[in-house]
């Protein structure tokens, strides 16, 4: 009788792990190592900051978002220049660091910069520690 019970309440097999398939929400991240990455990037850009401000820059913004993708720092210079950086880690080869695509991204960023403002520079800087940064000019970056 006790077996009858149990075989009576038990679910139907549906092949499905749960009823429903609607993703769950989560507070964590998917993959951990990602987090370090972005934090990485974070202090990679405020050393940047902090490098450029010693110089009389004046910050203007942080991770703006423009029509053709994310601006990492947005600073003027003493001369009054609109100055536009890309912040990437220093690795052993630079080549990787910058794809062909993103390179097309960011060439639509600074074209998108100089139609706001004509005294605009963008400059891609690659970074290893608070005082070994590698700063290049756009048009310096090929394939």
């Amino acid at each position: 009788m006790i077996l009858k019970r149990i075989k009576a309440t038990a679910a139907k097999n549906t092949g499905k792990l749960f009823k429903s398939t609607a993703p769950v929400p989560s507070i964590e991240k998917p993959f951990p190592a990602s987090r370090s990455y972005w934090h990485r990037g974070i202090e990679c850009e405020n050393w940047v900051a902090e490098s450029y401000a010693r110089q009389g820059f004046e910050p203007l913004g942080h991770r703006l978002k423009t029509p053709f993708g994310e601006l990492d720092l947005l600073m003027r210079s003493p001369d009054g220049t609109l100055t536009g950086f890309e912040v990437k880690t220093k690795t052993a080869d630079l080549a990787d660091r910058i794809s062909r695509r993103q390179l097309k991204k960011l060439e639509r960023i600074f074209t998108w910069m100089l139609q706001q403002n004509e005294n605009s520079q963008f400059l891609v800087c690659f970074v290893a520690g608070p005082e070994d940064i590698l700063v290049l000019a756009l048009a310096e970056i090929s394939y």
